[in-house]
């Protein structure tokens, strides 16, 4: 059993709630940072989490809920992010769970109506997926098949030495995680005038180069 610590909902009454599994309760942190939650030792710095006992069941009231303020649950989230398991039950009963329904709510309405950002923070939170390819693929302005410009307006941003510098993201189906990369390209046409580092590594065009490029990562 791994659990991704952005949904502590399932560890915090799993692990803290009277009357669970009997077993011990490792931390430990993934390969991408995350903090991870498991029944079995998860890696060679996996940890017993401290003070949680799931051998007996124990007759004990259910903490009230209390929703605390937007400010007080993302530093709750912080700190379960770290891998305190206190803060990880605090967050769950002061409305975190809720507060992670109404945001994926918003974001999912605000996605509809076509906003990039809102459907990457609807759809692409836990990684790439059908689901998030499929959506981001169709709603930012420019896209290829493992690729999409994040920048809403297309138009990127000028540089230093006179490029334009697009904010591409790499979606590759065989991929869990999204890649980025800055694609720069110079206003003088040319086989190479689009490229990530170097020009000799360029193609003609921004869409070549980003498929190039991503599909290189």
């Amino acid at each position: 059993m791994r659990l991704d610590s952005r949904w502590m909902l399932a560890v915090a009454l799993a692990l803290l709630a009277p009357g669970v599994a009997d077993a011990q309760i490792y931390t430990c942190t993934a390969d991408d940072g995350t903090r991870i939650f498991s029944d079995e030792s998860c890696g060679p710095d996996a940890k017993v989490v401290p003070g949680i006992s799931t051998s007996q069941r124990k007759a004990s009231p259910r903490r009230p809920m209390t929703r605390k303020s937007n400010e007080e649950l993302a530093e709750l989230e912080r700190r379960c992010d770290d891998g305190d398991v206190v803060a990880c039950r605090d967050w769950t009963f002061g409305g975190g769970t809720q507060l992670l329904r109404e945001q994926e709510r918003e974001a999912e309405a605000a996605c509809e109506q076509g906003s990039l950002t809102a459907c990457e923070q609807r759809w692409c939170r836990d990684g790439v997926n059908e689901r998030c390819r499929t959506l981001v693929l169709q709603t930012a302005k420019l896209s290829g098949e493992s690729w999409y410009l994040r920048d809403p307006d297309g138009n990127g941003r000028a540089s230093g030495d006179g490029a334009t510098l697009y904010d591409i993201r790499c979606v590759p189906r065989e991929a869990r995680r999204h890649r980025d990369i800055t694609v720069a390209c110079v206003s003088r046409p040319g086989p190479n005038r689009c490229y990530v580092a170097r020009p000799e590594d360029g193609a003609a065009r921004l869409d070549l180069a980003a498929a190039k490029h991503c599909a290189a990562l």
